[in-house]
């Protein structure tokens, strides 16, 4: 039960880490939308991520009541369409979620926030702490399913580590390109910020997915999936901390 811990840490680094940098006046309009557009974007992603396999298995699915089951026919569809099928998948999960989540950032910051620094600030950080707490509550609802199965301390430390490098550089990333939105809004560019920020978010999101098709259904080799993971942490990471340090400036201007 101690892995679920570990993503909610994550998220909290991410906050102490932003408070390093002298970001530490928030507008509590920032922090309630970008917890309202991180629950948003995922309902309205994950309708349109399941789309293209609840089209192709509506009968095989039909009737199916266990989990099992629904993964056996998933893993027989994944097998049959072969490893290009499988990447079109991913980039179909990767793409509506960097669309999904870009497009409520975007409409939230502009509209509501009036294209604030600081308003961006705050809805990157709340949308990226939200979702380590979403994760988090995942993880230990998951666990508990599964409270049967034994893992290595050893293992699931590592794992856990890992989930909360994952989650400080996520919540970073939703911090630096909710403040480029807001720059390129401001620059009267916005079309141009929210196509890149699409751009990125959609590659990185398509080699999570790649890792996650290739951890649970084994559609993917090994090697290539953990190259996957391994990329998408290091871009989303890379992102963030470019993206947050270059309009840092900016915050602390209109602050």
């Amino acid at each position: 039960m101690l892995y679920p811990v570990f993503p909610l840490v994550g998220g909290i680094i991410a906050v102490l880490f932003v408070w390093l940098l002298g970001l530490r006046r928030f507008t509590v309009s920032g922090l309630v939308f970008g917890a309202l557009a991180i629950l948003f974007s995922l309902v309205v992603q994950d309708l349109l991520q399941d789309l293209p396999l609840l089209i192709a298995l509506r009968s095989e699915l039909a009737g199916v009541t266990s989990v099992e089951e629904v993964q056996r026919v998933v893993r027989e569809f994944l097998e049959g369409i072969g490893l290009a099928g499988v990447i079109g998948l991913c980039l179909w999960t990767g793409f509506v979620a960097g669309v999904v989540q870009t497009g409520f950032k975007y409409l939230f910051i502009s509209i509501v926030l009036w294209k604030s620094y600081r308003g961006a600030l705050s809805l990157g950080l709340s949308f990226g702490f939200t979702e380590a707490v979403i994760v988090a509550a995942l993880a230990l609802l998951l666990a508990s399913i599964l409270a049967s199965e034994t893992t290595p301390l050893w293992m699931a430390t590592l794992s856990g580590m890992v989930a909360a490098f994952e989650r400080f550089s996520a919540t970073l990333f939703h911090v630096g390109t909710s403040l480029y939105i807001a720059h390129t809004a401001n620059q009267g560019a916005a079309l141009r910020g929210v196509l890149a920020v699409t751009a990125i978010h959609g590659s990185i999101d398509t080699a999570a997915a790649i890792y996650q098709v290739g951890q649970a259904y084994q559609a993917v080799n090994t090697t290539i999936a953990l190259a996957a993971a391994g990329t998408a942490i290091v871009a989303t990471l890379l992102t963030g901390l470019y993206l947050t340090l270059k309009y840092r400036r900016k915050v602390l201007e209109e602050a």
